[in-house]
């Protein structure tokens, strides 16, 4: 894989879902949140 993009029928690798990630909500019980709003972040390391 190169490039900003992923070609057709390219193998990207997924997060690992049996990892635990620390989340840091954005946002709070009770707002309005609308299509595009970013909810919260988990940080990636990649090597």
């Amino acid at each position: 894989m190169t490039g900003d993009f992923i070609s057709r029928g390219e193998d990207a690798p997924g997060i690992d879902l049996e990892k635990e990630y620390d989340f840091s909500p954005r946002v709070e019980e009770g707002d309005s949140i609308e299509p595009g709003d970013v909810i919260g972040t988990v940080e990636v390391e990649y090597q």
